[in-house]
């Protein structure tokens, strides 16, 4: 637990660092009836909300997927071509890691 508190400083330099997004534990969420999620980090306080696009991604935030898995399940979901999406999915991706919803793996450490 201690190295994941260390991680959402460190992920600004991601090149030393692995690529699989990993969900904060510390993180609760709640699906709304359209689909859309809030988010809060119990570690910070911090709110985000996502539609149901961002909720589906958020699913997929397992810490065994890459961002470009990510975006193939996603794209596969809507039937659209994982290049499509593969933006999208990077934005929410750092905007979820600025605000420490997710870490990045230092790669050797956790498994």
């Amino acid at each position: 637990m201690v190295i994941f508190f260390i991680l959402p400083v460190l992920v600004m330099d991601r090149t030393r660092f692995g690529t699989i997004p990993v969900p904060n534990p510390a993180v609760v969420s709640r699906e709304a009836p359209d689909g859309g999620s809030v988010m809060v980090n119990c570690d910070t306080g911090t709110a985000v909300a996502v539609n149901a696009t961002g909720t589906l991604v958020w699913k997929f935030i397992d810490g065994m997927r890459s961002p470009g898995a990510i975006a193939e399940a996603v794209g596969h979901h809507f039937g659209m071509a994982p290049e499509a999406v593969q933006a999208d999915v990077d934005t929410l991706l750092a905007t979820l890691a600025d605000d420490g919803f997710v870490g990045y793996e230092i790669p050797g450490t956790l498994r």
